[in-house]
């Protein structure tokens, strides 16, 4: 049976989830940040079809998902320095206004 590449990243995403969310709370200390970043990493591999074909053939999956979810924090990190240093956002990323979360993460 010939699996498609959406089906690998489902399978990857309903096997490594919960450990990537844990993870990334761990690292952001704020669960709605966390969810976001998840988001953001799932996204980058489905748009990416190098990254797409190259599921099926991972030995260690959940690295390759924490190298990727490692990425997406530090460029969110970077474009905030960038819009701290120039107090106005940045043009060329994607709408990341925060709304104002309940409790302030």
């Amino acid at each position: 049976m010939n699996q498609s590449p959406r089906s690998d990243l489902d399978r990857l995403y309903r096997n490594h989830n919960l450990r990537l969310q844990g993870w990334l709370r761990r690292q952001t200390e704020c669960p709605q940040l966390a969810a976001d970043l998840m988001q953001d990493t799932y996204l980058r591999i489905l748009a990416s079809s190098s990254a797409l074909a190259l599921l099926r053939e991972l030995r260690e999956p959940r690295n390759y998902l924490t190298t990727v979810a490692r990425r997406v924090l530090f460029d969110r990190l970077r474009r905030q320095r960038l819009e701290r240093a120039t107090s106005k956002p940045w043009p060329f990323a994607p709408n990341t206004r925060q709304s104002p979360r309940k409790n302030g993460c």
